[in-house]
């Protein structure tokens, strides 16, 4: 359920009996990007709607991406612009980041930044249709 190497439905995955899924009620999970470059635009995901047929595409800079699908939108959110309530599952996020706990972890891509150092990340939402 943790593999996005091809286009699926999320909702197979939000039911499945992978542990963490099932413990999380969804999808909150970061993933690495395959054969990320630093400060290389790359793509990293795509969404699609088969009912209007709209998509987006994802690109960044960053090295990963956390996918969530709203698992506990419900109850707590502030109301919708039409001053309805959200329920769980009703909303996606796909967050271009880098690792969890980098600065602990030197085998990861480093967030720290030197005093005189620039940073500057991309990330770019394509919408558009598809079929």
């Amino acid at each position: 359920p943790a593999d996005f190497r091809s286009l699926r439905r999320l909702g197979e995955g939000v039911d499945s009996d992978f542990d963490r899924i099932r413990m999380l009620r969804g999808y909150d999970h970061f993933f690495p990007v395959d054969g990320w470059r630093q400060n290389i635009l790359t793509e990293v995901g795509e969404l699609r709607d088969a009912r209007s047929g709209l998509r987006v595409e994802i690109l960044s800079s960053q090295p990963g991406v956390t996918l969530y699908t709203g698992n506990r939108l419900g109850g707590g959110c502030p109301e919708t612009k039409s001053g309805g309530r959200y329920r769980d599952y009703e909303g996606v996020a796909v967050v271009c980041q880098g690792y969890p706990d980098a600065v602990n972890r030197p085998e990861f891509p480093s967030p720290l930044l030197a005093p005189d150092g620039f940073y500057c990340q991309k990330t770019v939402y394509r919408f558009g249709t598809f079929r």
